[in-house]
Formats: C-alpha cells, sequence, structure tokens
C-alpha cells in the first residue's frame, strides 16, 4: 500500500469516526435511511495508481438493512475506463455499516469491498482481482436524493506483472427509494 493511500484512508476514517461520535437519535420529520431503503446512483472516480490518473465512470446500487447500532449495506457497482487503447470493466460487490449522524441527512459509512476487473487490449484479455476497503459519506440533500462521496483503497490481484494498490475518490448523485 502507497504512503498516500495510507494517508487518504486515515484522514478519511478519521472523519467517519468523529462524524460517528456525533450521532443521535432520529427526530419526528428527519431524513432517513433505513432498512428496506434502496440507493441508486451514478459517480464518476478518479484513481490513482502509481502516480498516474485515470476517470472511471460507475453504476451502483443496493439496500439497507437493520444492525445493531446503524445500518448494514450490500451494493453491487459496475464501472468502466479507457485510456488509450486499454479498456476496463469493472464488477464489484461491498458490504458496510453506515450510522446516521444528525438531522441533516449526512451518513458516514466504512465497507469491505471485492470483484472482478476484465482489461482488454486488443486481442488481449485478462481477468484481476481487486480488494479493499472504502468509506464515504452519503448527504441527503432531500428525501429522496442524495450526494455521495466515496474513498476506496484497493489492492488489484492476480496481475501477471505485479500486484498493485490503487486509490479511487468518486464523487456520485444517488437516489433513495
Amino acid at each position: 500500500m502507497t504512503l498516500r493511500a495510507i494517508h487518504v484512508l486515515h484522514v478519511v476514517v478519521l472523519v467517519v469516526v468523529f462524524c460517528g461520535h456525533l450521532a443521535a437519535a432520529p427526530q419526528e420529520g428527519e431524513r432517513l435511511i433505513s432498512a428496506g431503503t434502496l440507493e441508486l446512483g451514478v459517480s464518476g472516480m478518479l484513481t490513482s495508481v502509481e502516480s498516474t490518473l485515470q476517470a472511471k465512470l460507475g453504476l451502483r446500487g443496493g439496500t439497507f438493512f437493520e444492525a445493531p447500532l446503524g445500518l448494514w449495506g450490500a451494493e453491487a457497482e459496475f464501472s468502466y475506463a479507457t485510456v488509450r487503447s486499454l479498456h476496463q470493466f469493472d464488477v464489484e460487490a461491498n458490504v458496510s455499516w453506515t450510522l446516521p449522524v444528525d438531522a441533516k441527512g449526512i451518513f458516514p459509512y466504512l465497507a469491505l469491498a471485492g470483484g472482478v476487473r476484465i482489461e482488454h487490449v486488443g486481442s488481449f484479455r485478462q481477468t484481476l482481482v481487486p480488494l479493499g476497503i472504502s468509506a464515504g459519506l452519503r448527504v441527503l440533500v432531500s428525501d429522496y436524493a442524495g450526494v455521495r462521496l466515496d474513498a476506496k483503497v484497493r489492492r488489484v490481484t492476480n496481475d501477471p506483472v505485479q500486484n498493485f494498490t490503487e486509490v479511487n475518490l468518486a464523487l456520485g448523485l444517488s437516489l433513495f427509494l
């Protein structure tokens, strides 16, 4: 894991932990994500791998379940990126834990993720396996819509040359149904 990835992860975890300490019981009329809520979203991601930046487009969907403190989440995400002749298709699943912070609809979360990445260059194809952690915030701007900021650290395995670590910063829009 690169030093930059460790620093980004530390900052995001500190923010999530700090926000978690501010949690309060929900009051009548607050905007909430609750068990059974569906999240559908789109995101744009910047990915850093060994000082090289790449842009990705992602689509995601998931739902929430009751947890002893907060909510569990289950989510699938599909993303696509192209760099010159390289095409990447990612399918990823994650399990998360989220905690409402206050009446303003702020939901920090932590997640474990894993998936499959298929890369195409001409007729050459390889399958990689990204595994890692995520931390972020969901901020509701209305009862049914929100903005989401994610920091993702992935160790990409099964590379024919060398396994590597990538850091993703994603900004997205979500609908909560």
